[in-house]
């Protein structure tokens, strides 16, 4: 989350889910939080590309939370957490 900064921070939200878009990786925008499904490989490239995006774009200032759910034999999915509470 953009802090500090002139624009409307829904602004340099919207760019980066477009770069979370280009990154092909599965992800659903939640009202405060965007989840995003890969391998830690994957998600950890796709957070530094962020944090090079914002850079590069001037951001003066942000928040990043990241929070890793990594399972030794597959992967974990949003769906299989949620689904069986959407309506």
């Amino acid at each position: 989350m953009p802090v500090h900064t002139k624009e409307h921070p829904y602004e340099w939200v919207d760019s980066v889910i477009d770069v979370i878009k280009e990154s092909g990786l599965v992800y659903d925008v939640g009202p405060f939080s965007t989840s995003v499904e890969g391998s830690y490989q994957k998600v950890q490239q796709l957070v530094d590309r962020i944090n090079n995006f914002l850079l590069q774009e001037q951001c003066p200032e942000w928040l990043l939370n990241v929070q890793y759910q990594i399972r030794s034999e597959d992967g974990v999915s949003a769906a299989e957490k949620t689904d069986k509470f959407k309506r």
